[in-house]
């Protein structure tokens, strides 16, 4: 080890060597320098076998400092004027670099990453936060701030033109989303426990909706072009939906109330529809077919059973009932010439 020390007027300044073995927790060669003038004061260091140096410099109260590590790229600054602080930073190999500044309490800083294309930027002003970043030459990017505890943010993906925006404002949230290559878009709301969300598809002509409302739901969809359309909600423990086609006049609906259940189905240019219902024992359902001329009606009421069905074209037909133990059956084909009947009234019994 060897160095120097001065003092001029007042003025001191020291260098100092270590080579080879001396303080080998370093790697290997250091030197550094100090100096003070006037009050006034800097210095530098470098640590060889890692290639790494710093410089440092105080005057008046200002502070800088510099500081590069050769081996891996990397190098940066820092400075200190009153209280306002800045600093820089790079790394060369990866080509990646930062600055962050602190003005008045306020706070912002840079980031970069050259090749994969991303970077980005942050504020911190009076408590308020903003941050924004971007990837791939600009076709990523997203923002994002929260003002006096409110939070709002958007985002794009420039490739699939698609771009969003959120916000929460007091714990309630909301938002939308676009793509703009398929003409989709959307909406959607929390507020409370409550949630709704909306979307649309403006090339097909498809729009929906969807509610959540202290536990009951409910949800609509149509499409314009091919005229359809449908809905359904939950409500408690009751469920409906609905769905129809306008242009081929067809529709369909089912509910279930409280166990109760019941559904109906038409098609009105064929002309063909039916009902089914369900309502504690008691089971009901009829259907129609007026091309080929179809029609069935069958009941459950208690123990009390009946039941018809027909076919005009062929000329078939046919009925029965149970009520209590009381049994019936008719039944008759109209083109063969075939007709049966068969009762048991009590005790009573016949047949044809």
């Amino acid at each position: 080890m060897e160095g120097t020390w001065r003092n001029h007027g007042g003025n001191m300044e020291d260098t100092w060597r270590t080579h080879g073995g001396n303080m080998r927790e370093h790697g290997g060669n250091m030197e550094g320098t100090w100096r003070e003038h006037g009050g006034n004061m800097e210095g530098t260091w470098r640590e060889h076998g890692g290639n790494m140096e710093e410089t440092w410099r105080n005057h008046g109260g200002h502070m800088e400092e510099t500081w590069r590590e050769h081996g891996g790229n990397m190098e940066g600054t820092w400075r200190k004027h009153g209280g306002n602080i800045e600093g820089t930073w790079r790394k060369h190999g990866g080509n990646m670099e930062g600055t962050w500044r602190e003005h008045g309490g306020n706070m912002e800083g840079t980031w970069r990453e050259h090749g994969g294309n991303m970077e980005g930027t942050w504020r911190e002003h009076g408590g308020n936060m903003e941050e924004t970043w971007r990837e791939d030459g600009g076709n990523m990017e997203e923002t994002w701030r929260e003002h006096g505890g409110n939070m709002e943010g958007t985002w794009r993906e420039h490739g699939g033109n698609m771009e969003g925006t959120w916000r929460e404002h007091g714990g309630n949230m909301e938002g939308t989303w676009r793509k703009h290559g398929g003409n989709m878009e959307g909406t959607w709301r929390k507020h409370g426990g409550n949630m709704e969300e909306t979307w649309r598809k403006h090339g097909g002509n498809m729009e929906g909706t969807w509610r959540e409302h202290g536990g009951n739901m409910e949800g609509t969809w149509r499409k314009h072009g091919g005229n359809m359309e449908g809905t359904w909600r939950k409500h408690g423990g009751n469920m409906e939906e609905t769905w129809r086609n306008h242009g081929g006049n067809m529709e369909e609906t089912w509910r279930n109330h409280g166990g109760n259940m019941e559904e109906t189905w038409r098609n009105h240019g064929g002309t063909m529809e039916g009902t089914w219902r369900k309502h504690g024992g008691n089971m009901e359902e009829t259907w129609r077919e007026h091309g080929g001329n179809m029609e069935e009606t069958w009941s459950k009421h208690g123990g009390n059973m009946k039941g018809t069905w027909r076919e005009h074209g062929g000329n078939m037909e046919g009925t029965w009932r149970e009520h209590g133990g009381n049994m019936e059956e008719t039944w008759r084909k109209h083109g063969g010439n075939m007709e049966g009947t068969w009762r048991k009234h009590e005790g009573n019994m016949e047949g044809t």
